[in-house]
């Protein structure tokens, strides 16, 4: 019997990254979750509820590059080249607009979206690159995408986001012709433990005015799905909405 892919996920015990987690584990796909601030029961409660298989929850600071390189390396001796790598971790929103971030607080909200990414896809990149196949998947914003659906009073974290996009593209024009595949999902306002700072009149205020469907994890969990799974393989370098629809391209 063939092996079950492989399915490496940033921030895969938060509310977007287990949900993808748990979908992609019900389709055939063995899941490590990478966690930092999560306590280590609580992550290994996750993991062990997803559908039966050889799942594993990864202490990873994806803030530091060294102790990236280090636990990626291991789990790819361990586990060998995934077939997916998905970007779900994200810092705590700080809700200011730009001109009124102090410059430690702009850090803050690059340190793990931007900079966590790029030291967490790096090194898997470059493996899938070898191996000639995989699928690198970053989560975006359609807040930063639409301005249109922005809601202002988190213009570090769409700055951040909006780099991110910026580094999936160049990873995918530097991945051209390895058959790795490079994608976004750009999801708008969803109500997870990331806006728990939020007032319960706010959560519904905003999702009163997103424009179109509303969005849920599960949805963004089918967007991932439909990708790791190669049933969207000439979706390569699209930026998707959770409803499944092309929003534009990673070019």
């Amino acid at each position: 019997m063939a092996p079950r892919p492989i399915a490496i996920i940033s921030g895969g015990c938060g509310g977007i990254g287990s949900g993808i987690g748990r979908t992609l584990a019900e389709n055939g796909f063995d899941i490590i979750a990478l966690y930092l601030s999560t306590p280590k029961a609580r992550a290994e409660a996750v993991v062990g509820g997803f559908a039966p298989g050889q799942h594993e929850a990864v202490m990873c600071d994806i803030r530091d590059g060294n102790t990236t390189d280090a636990v990626l390396a291991d789990i790819l001796r361990r586990r060998g080249v995934p077939a997916a790598c998905i970007h779900a971790a994200v810092s705590p929103i700080i809700r200011k607009s730009l001109l009124n971030l102090s410059s430690a607080e702009l850090d803050d909200q690059f340190a793990v979206g931007f900079f966590g990414g790029f030291n967490f896809m790096r090194p898997l990149a470059k493996a899938m690159s070898a191996a000639k196949h995989g699928v690198i998947i970053g989560l975006l914003s359609r807040a930063a995408l639409q301005p249109e659906t922005s809601f202002g009073r988190m213009g570090g974290y769409l700055l951040a986001k909006e780099s991110t996009e910026a580094l999936l593209k160049d990873m995918r024009k530097e991945l051209s012709g390895s058959s790795v595949r490079v994608n976004a999902i750009a999801a708008s306002f969803i109500d997870t433990p990331l806006s728990d700072d939020l007032p319960r009149e706010v959560k519904a205020f905003l999702l009163e005015r997103m424009p179109g469907e509303k969005e849920h994890v599960e949805d963004v969990a089918d967007a991932a799905l439909a990708l790791c799974s190669g049933a969207w393989k000439d979706a390569d370098g699209a930026i998707i909405t959770p409803s499944l629809k092309k929003i534009a391209d990673l070019a």
